[in-house]
């Protein structure tokens, strides 16, 4: 059974489409304002959810896998940056420190049934310079992301990370593997263009 993906995040469509699963891909356009003082962890859980869902009502009779990624600073959630003021402000304060990246996902089946993970990498930036602040302005590559993109520019500041890159992606790859196969939606891929050793590469990522 083909599931969907309640996203339109490129990331995550670029790594189910390289891991070989069929799916279909529809955007779940919910508000995404957090209640007041909602911690970061309650806050990415119940967005998850509540995309889930919202594809459901075109969708009730397909499985939908939804995800939500966010980065905390404490309690404080990092909301994706509308102006470079505010991607500024969003840099300076993760700059030198260690922060947090939760990816939540929720795979509601059609009977109804909704199963949840929720995954956690802990990243530390170097303190970042002005120019260096500027540079990750300019490129634009914090449009439409929480904060930034490992895969991106941010990947050259960054000097520690502790758990699963993929999460910081928006795809925790090992739990996309263990909520689709444990419910029955995974299916090894008859034929898929990977060179040899990248498949396992990419599930360790």
């Amino acid at each position: 059974m083909t599931f969907i993906l309640a996203s339109q995040s490129p990331s995550r469509f670029a790594l189910l489409t390289r891991l070989g699963i069929p799916f279909d891909a529809h955007p779940a356009n919910i508000d995404e304002t957090p209640i007041v003082r909602e911690r970061p962890t309650l806050y990415v859980m119940r967005m998850a959810r509540e995309k889930a869902e919202k594809v459901s009502e075109q969708f009730s009779d397909q499985p939908i896998l939804a995800a939500d990624t966010i980065v905390a600073v404490g309690t404080r959630i990092l909301r994706k940056a509308e102006s470079e003021q505010e991607v500024h402000d969003q840099l300076r304060l993760i700059s030198g420190r260690r922060h947090r990246v939760y990816t939540a996902l929720a795979l509601r089946m059609p009977s109804g049934a909704y199963y949840t993970r929720l995954c956690v990498t802990h990243v530390a930036v170097k303190i970042l310079e002005p120019q260096e602040i500027a540079f990750f302005i300019q490129s634009g590559e914090w449009r439409n992301v929480a904060v930034y993109r490992i895969e991106g520019i941010m990947g050259m500041y960054i000097r520690m990370i502790r758990g699963l890159s993929s999460t910081v992606q928006g795809l925790p790859l090992w739990d996309v593997y263990a909520l689709l196969k444990g419910h029955g939606l995974w299916k090894n891929p008859s034929s898929v263009a990977l060179t040899a050793g990248e498949l396992p590469s990419l599930l360790s990522a």
